[in-house]
């Protein structure tokens, strides 16, 4: 279930808890309720390493990776053994990590210290994302991930930092209470320091954040927490304040913004609806032991039936769903239970009237930290904030703050204390290992150690050290079997060190069934068999246009293989649809091919219909210059739905054939606009023609002289002051359409024809 995304966190939180453990054992004996929910995640997220025939028969997608593509794929339920046991180890890690911090049997004191430092460390983490915003600084934020200008925090999902802030507000709030409380003058720090995390949600423009801000307060105001007096008050009209901030956020910029500009996401949360159903589909296919912890994005992409040519689903959106598709439904038992009995003992309720204030004090401390751990659980509903690591140890903190004293008021036994020394120790050298992954050469497989072995083997493939980067990919093979990318990478190795084709085809093959909807690794594929064996490449670009209908890539293929022969002839065979067989049309060579093509590509769509614009424009354009001629023209009269678009190939034509009125009229349909036919102040006719006779070079005059001429009906005159406004350097564009038109009045088609297409020429396109 944890799977880190980052190999540094991985190390810093094993090597802390191990230490922690090694020298600070837990002083209280831990709930035996917490211990035996543990025991039994860690049991039931342990069964996925049992044999698979004890669960019936393998799954037809095992079977056809065993027998179709020789996959070396183990006997246990988990198809990864290797990887589900270092994500076993990381979240005995995290469990391990909450024992120690609940464990330390925290007093009144020591609860408010670590709440305190949370809560200035959030209003720090805030302050640090928005002065980067700002341009003021610049901490590489979010870490390990392609930096956009949308993106805060130090988070690769900005709706994870913006969940940090609204856990960082109710903080905020319940420590300046507890501050007013204590007659402390830290009140004033925490409560103006409370501005800067819900900055932060509405200048990273996250809803969610907003939503679980909104949950927290509520939640923190309508309980126990504040029952009376001048700081409930003042909490009210705080809350009225954002409130209104909130309704000015919405209808002007930030988050709102994006609520106004584009509503509720329709398609974002579709999206997120058909991942919830394709995981649930897969989900009760294996309802009860899952597919085994860190293989939800092997499985989900060999098995999941939403496409996309660009992006990977590596999770389903939601902690809840993706611990139940790993692990099953044996261990969201015991992690509900678990969350039941801490909201039960740590959520606030109204104060006791016989509870010394020092108890009364705790109480809201534990009630505040446990609204700020139920907002970290109800974002993973929709969401996967716990499965970044940093993230889920600060809400483990929070939930062990929640926990009452007198639940640890038991000592821990020498037994307790020395068996948590040696699980420090044992952590200990744990974290050393993760330590040393970080040079390149992790010894166990999670998450994070996966992406250190893909760089490690590119880093090696850079350097020309290809033997050497070959066995460092059949090794990750083995622990990580269903790793598309480890079989590309093989491929490729084996095609640079002039092993037999066929190993290398196996392994594409191999990286294209585990990675059925990836486009760029078939096209790179391609480019690599282009290269070795043009004629091979056939195979990748089958799977290409199984995975992608884009018209584009085919035509691609058509240009790429054209020095190929046999290629070129089997890409062909390729077209299935009118966008393709027009594709194929563009490429043909004149004469018999390209009027087989054209026959082809009638056959299945005599209309043009199934092409865009764009193709059917190109596809006109070379039965202009290559076909048959009259059978174009027949196929453009009969849609003069097309006229829009391609009446000047039809008039062409018209032309061609001498029928050049209906060349005409196409051309005065479509292009010709008529100018403003007014004249100035309706001056006579004769004061017209003498004041262009005083002014020959102003071209208005003559404007409105050509008008008053063509009302009259004297063409021959109008004419002539045509032919005077042409000579001149600034005539009105309009002038040469005017000449065509009376050329068509006076019934010299030709003429009017040619003049009005020499004019549209001669426009700026």
């Amino acid at each position: 279930m944890m799977n880190s995304n980052s190999a540094l966190s991985l190390a810093l939180l094993t090597l802390a808890t191990g230490l922690g453990l090694l020298l600070a054992p837990p002083k209280g004996r831990i709930p035996a309720f917490l211990c035996w929910c543990f025991v039994l995640l860690i049991a039931a997220s342990s069964c996925s390493m049992l044999p698979a025939t004890w669960f019936g028969e393998l799954p037809d997608w095992r079977r056809s990776l065993l027998n179709d593509w020789k996959l070396e794929l183990p006997d246990t339920l988990s198809p990864q053994p290797a990887l589900t046991l270092g994500s076993l180890a990381t979240l005995i890690t995290a469990g391990l990590w909450f024992f120690l911090v609940v464990g330390s049997r925290m007093t009144e004191s020591t609860r408010r210290l670590t709440l305190r430092t949370v809560t200035l460390g959030i209003y720090g983490i805030a302050a640090l994302a928005l002065a980067q915003k700002l341009g003021w600084i610049d901490l590489g934020w979010p870490l390990g991930h392609p930096r956009s200008d949308v993106d805060m925090g130090p988070f690769s999902n900005r709706n994870h930092f913006s969940s940090l802030c609204a856990i960082g507000c109710v903080l905020g709030a319940g420590m300046a209470h507890d501050a007013l409380s204590q007659k402390s003058r830290l009140m004033v720090l925490f409560a103006l320091g409370l501005l800067l995390p819900f900055t932060a949600i509405v200048v990273n423009t996250s809803r969610a954040g907003l939503l679980l801000f909104f949950v927290g307060l509520t939640l923190w105001l309508t309980t126990g927490s504040v029952r009376k007096g001048f700081f409930r008050t003042l909490a009210v009209s705080a809350s009225l304040v954002f409130g209104a901030a909130s309704v000015l956020i919405v209808f002007g910029g930030g988050a709102g913004a994006r609520l106004v500009d584009q509503g509720v996401d329709i398609a974002q949360l579709g999206g997120r609806v058909a991942i919830y159903e394709d995981t649930l589909r897969l989900i009760f296919k294996a309802p009860f032991f899952g597919f085994g912890l860190g293989n939800f994005d092997a499985v989900f992409g060999l098995n999941g039936s939403l496409s996309n040519n660009h992006v990977r689903f590596i999770h389903p959106e939601s902690d809840w769903l993706w611990c139940w598709f790993e692990t099953g439904l044996i261990s969201l038992i015991p992690v509900t239970l678990a969350l039941f009995w801490l909201l039960f003992h740590g959520f606030p309720s109204s104060d006791s009237q016989k509870r010394k204030k020092h108890q009364v004090l705790d109480r809201r401390l534990r009630g505040v930290a446990c609204i700020s751990f139920l907002i970290a659980v109800l974002h993973g509903l929709g969401d996967v904030p716990l499965h970044s690591l940093g993230y889920c140890a600060l809400a483990l903190v929070l939930a062990a703050c929640s926990v009452p004293a007198r639940k640890l008021k038991t000592d821990a036994s020498f037994l307790n204390r020395s068996l948590m020394r040696l699980m420090g120790l044992a952590w200990l050298g744990l974290g050393v290992t993760h330590v040393l992954a970080l040079d390149g050469e992790p010894r166990l497989a999670n998450y994070s150690s996966s992406a250190i072995r893909r760089n490690h083997i590119q880093s090696l493939t850079s350097s020309g050290k290809k033997q050497e980067a070959l066995e460092a990919c059949n090794q990750a093979i083995q622990l990580t079997p269903l790793d598309w990318s480890l079989y590309f990478q093989r491929g490729y190795l084996r095609l640079q060190l002039r092993q037999p084709d066929a190993d290398a085809l196996m392994d594409f093959n191999r990286s294209r069934a585990l990675e059925k909807w990836n486009v760029a690794a078939c096209q790179e594929e391609a480019s690599l068999w282009l290269k070795h064996d043009p004629d091979l490449a056939i195979i990748p670009w089958r799977d290409l246009l199984q995975r992608s209908t884009n018209p584009g890539l085919f035509d691609s293929m058509l240009g790429l293989s054209r020095p190929h022969p046999q290629l070129a002839a089997n890409v062909r065979k390729l077209a299935s649809t009118p966008p393709m067989l027009a594709s194929i049309l563009l490429h043909s060579e004149p004469g018999p091919p390209w009027e087989t093509a054209l026959s082809d590509l009638l056959s299945i769509d005599p209309d043009l219909s199934k092409l865009d614009l764009a193709q059917r424009r190109q596809v006109l354009s070379y039965w202009q210059s290559r076909g048959d001629r009259d059978q174009l023209v027949a196929l453009l009269e009969s849609h003069p739905d097309w006229h829009s678009d391609d009446w000047a190939m039809l008039a062409d034509e018209y032309a061609r054939q001498t029928q050049f009125e209906k060349a005409w009229e196409l051309q005065r349909k479509h292009a010709y606009a008529t100018s403003p036919q007014q004249v100035s102040s309706g001056a006579l006719l004769e004061n017209l023609e003498r004041n262009f006779a005083l002014k020959p070079k102003d071209a208005r005059l003559g404007v409105d002289l050509y008008f008053a001429q063509k009302k009259r009906g004297s063409l021959d005159d109008a004419s002539r002051t045509l032919n005077r406004l042409l000579a001149l350097p600034d005539a009105p564009p309009f002038v040469k359409l005017e000449q065509a038109a009376l050329f068509a009045e006076a019934k010299d088609f030709r003429r009017a024809y040619e003049t009005m297409k020499a004019a549209l020429a001669a426009k700026p396109k």
